[in-house]
């Protein structure tokens, strides 16, 4: 008497999204099974892909069959049983035996004769021949992807992936955000523990509404995606998404990150205090510290004194400097460097001599840019012939390349520096000689 098993399988990968669920499959093959009279044992169930061998359920079903619980197998399709050849094979091998005396498809003819046999193992070899297929052509898409400076992953924070032209486009609601704490970060402003804590209260958290992970907010700081290039299996690649910010930018983040500096002590009363962090002991070089006392009548004082944790020396300033005393010393340095009107205006007029003069010579760097630029370009497209006609591993390939990439984006942003911006110098200059004009009037 023959006894069948249901087995339905549903895979969470692509090629399966348009198959029947599970439940679908079951509803089906149990009418089917009514109508052809079919006696079912028993339902195995499977919510896993068929490509590579190793489903327990799968196996599970098989061992039973061994065992004689059953003696045939219903199911959908035969890819549903095997997408590999060794599960295919298995099978085969227990019809061979006489263990499988029957499978039956709702889609698919089979009969126990050499002919079926042969038209079965067809049907697996094109089960598995379709997957292989897909993997190919999805390796292709992301070959093609990368060719045109796409990223073929999620989009990091600060990005979104575009549902409709399938491209990484600035997130219109983090986009400035990030780009701020990233700049913020770069001008040594604020601490890993610090940025963590400022972007959980701008409202950048996990799923869970939590800070993100330390190890999140170090793939922020190293991420070259941020400064227009991405990194795939080790490998560089110039990306034709919005930079967020620039080279140079990027440059200091990862200077700071690898220096490993230590966190800057905001304490409760920093925002009280009007000169934290902003001078070092003149004896021991370490940095001076600062810390308030609130007498009984509510009088608070502030004092400043060096932190004196230079090892194996004892400083000499240890001392507290009440911060009346220090304003007065640190308007005593300002007024060395203060400018009266006439001299300001004199150095401006200088300046923007200066300035003038140097734009001449923009165009001539440009240009000196723009050869260097394309001989990058030549040695990558060489590089590339290199590594397609075998003449180098790769390993070498993408050493190599990573550097000119890195070349590239370098050269690219002082060609872009100089053409939108000009000499960056002028500004802060002059800026310079109007705060020491400033100066000149509160001292």
């Amino acid at each position: 008497m023959t006894k069948y098993f249901i087995y339905a399988r549903k895979s969470s990968d692509s090629e399966d999204r348009q198959m029947l669920s599970i439940e679908a499959q079951l509803e089906e093959l149990r009418e089917y099974a009514k109508q052809e009279g079919l006696e079912i044992v028993k339902e195995f169930t499977e919510s896993k892909t068929a490509k590579a061998p190793g489903r327990e359920i799968f196996n599970q079903m098989l061992i039973e069959l061994e065992q004689g619980h059953a003696n045939a197998i219903l199911a959908w399709h035969p890819d549903r049983c095997a997408r590999n050849m060794l599960d295919g094979g298995k099978l085969l091998h227990l019809i061979d035996q006489n263990i499988i005396i029957d499978l039956k498809f709702p889609t698919f003819h089979f009969d126990k004769s050499a002919n079926g046999i042969f038209n079965l193992s067809i049907a697996f070899s094109q089960a598995q021949y379709f997957v292989q297929g897909l993997r190919e052509n999805v390796k292709r898409g992301i070959r093609q992807k990368v060719r045109r400076g796409e990223f073929p992953g999620m989009a990091p924070l600060g990005y979104i992936n575009h549902p409709k032209s399938r491209t990484i486009e600035p997130d219109p609601e983090l986009f400035e955000t990030i780009k701020y704490f990233l700049e913020k970060y770069a001008e040594n402003s604020i601490s890993q523990a610090q940025l963590r804590e400022e972007m959980f209260k701008a409202g950048i958290k996990t799923k869970y509404g939590k800070p993100l992970h330390y190890a999140s907010v170090r793939n922020l700081l190293t991420n070259p995606f941020y400064h227009g290039v991405f990194k795939l299996k080790g490998e560089l690649h110039q990306g034709s998404h919005q930079p967020m910010i620039a080279k140079a930018t990027f440059d200091q983040i990862q200077a700071r990150f690898n220096s490993n500096p230590k966190k800057l002590n905001f304490n409760k009363y920093k925002k009280s205090f009007l000169f934290p962090g902003i001078a070092q002991c003149g004896d021991c070089d370490y940095q001076i510290t600062y810390e308030q006392h609130t007498k009984k009548s509510g009088l608070v004082f502030k004092y400043y004194r060096c932190s004196d944790k230079k090892p194996n020396y004892r400083c000499s300033q240890r001392k507290y400097l009440s911060e009346t005393k220090l304003a007065e010393q640190i308007k005593k340095l300002v007024s060395r460097v203060a400018l009266d009107d006439e001299r300001c205006e004199m150095l401006s007029e200088i300046a923007h001599k200066m300035n003038k003069d140097e734009q001449r010579l923009s165009s001539n760097q440009i240009e000196k840019l723009n050869q260097e630029l394309q001989t990058t370009k030549d040695k990558l497209n060489t590089l590339l012939d290199l590594h397609l006609d075998g003449d180098i591993d790769i390993e070498g390939y993408k050493e190599k390349k990573n550097k000119l990439i890195d070349q590239k984006a370098n050269l690219e942003a002082q060609i872009t520096k100089i053409s939108q911006e000009g000499n960056l110098w002028l500004e802060p200059t002059l800026s310079f000689l109007k705060s020491c004009n400033q100066a000149n009037k509160f001292i």
